[in-house]
């Protein structure tokens, strides 16, 4: 088993004994073995029992609940020669606007964190590899300008909390952006435009990365696992995933059947970027009746349900 929890505190600092313990399971893992930060979402706190990550999906026997999948478990890491999995735990409770503001700091944090990894690890290795869904997301594209090239070889987001502008600032900030693949559903659509509402006051107008024209591009790829022609792209490759089962759901991005075995191989290498844009149909743009929706939506966002 290779899974260690690593906490960021409040204000981004990052214990030293934490950051030791990190280079430790760093040292002691195979030189091949891909490392994975896994970043959860909204209203989870590391320092709250009854909020945890480390209770929910970064635990190997989570809490019942019916969003409560074992993200490790789900990447192998339980298993004989798995990834080493690092469980990153932020403060992201309290209102959407805040935890928002919140992520920023946590990015700083993180970046504390994969420095330390890339320390410890053979250029020959790799980066570490990123899994963030929600409000995860901004955090682990906040880290990146604090990066050194290298340090992060790729990312998947799913069901990204952040807004296209932010996205595409932090990358420009970045030293060399790693290739990120960006998980999106209409089943999210609800969520998007929740957060679109919810920073209205600091951002007026502006627009989710789970909205709008799909990107295709050299380090940076939309996926719509909502879309007939994508599934069955995916289907060529291996990776017959289960259709869309909700009109409404935040976390079907990762609690459809099957999905977790395609980002594995995404994360691990076992599925290059490059192959799986090959496969994929031309992006489309969405269709004028959910460009066309209204963002007047109640809050809070989520209703109350951590992401």
């Amino acid at each position: 088993m290779a899974l260690l929890a690593a906490n960021i505190s409040a204000d981004g600092t990052v214990e030293k004994r934490v950051l030791d313990r990190v280079a430790e399971a760093c040292l002691a893992a195979e030189s091949d073995r891909p490392v994975i930060a896994m970043i959860h979402g909204y209203r989870f706190s590391p320092t709250s029992p009854e909020h945890s990550p480390h209770r929910h999906i970064f635990s190997l026997s989570p809490k019942r609940s019916p969003r409560a999948l074992s993200w490790p478990a789900s990447l192998g890491a339980d298993r004989p020669g798995g990834p080493l999995a690092l469980a990153i735990g932020w403060e992201a409770r309290g209102a959407f606007g805040g935890a928002y503001a919140q992520a920023e700091a946590a990015g700083l944090g993180l970046s504390r964190i994969l420095r330390r990894v890339a320390q410890t690890r053979d250029r020959g290795s790799g980066g570490t590899r990123l899994l963030a869904h929600s409000l995860g997301a901004r955090v682990a594209l906040e880290s990146l300008p604090h990066l050194p090239p290298g340090a992060v070889s790729g990312a998947v987001l799913l069901a990204p909390a952040e807004t296209r502008a932010a996205a595409n600032a932090a990358l420009a900030r970045a030293q060399a952006p790693p290739p990120i693949l960006s998980v999106r559903s209409r089943e999210n659509l609800f969520f998007d435009l929740l957060m679109e509402r919810a920073l209205a006051p600091i951002g007026f107008g502006a627009r989710s990365l789970g909205r709008g024209p799909l990107r295709r591009e050299a380090d940076w790829i939309d996926l719509a696992i909502d879309d007939a022609p994508t599934l069955a792209a995916l289907a060529t490759l291996g990776h017959e995933i289960a259709p869309p089962a909700h009109l409404v759901c935040h976390w079907s991005v990762y609690l459809r059947a099957r999905l977790f075995d395609f980002y594995r191989d995404i994360l691990t290498g076992a599925l290059p970027l490059p192959q799986l844009a090959s496969a994929l149909p031309d992006p489309a743009t969405p269709s004028s009746a959910l460009r066309a929706l209204s963002v007047r939506l109640p809050l809070p966002f989520g209703a109350g349900q951590p992401s």
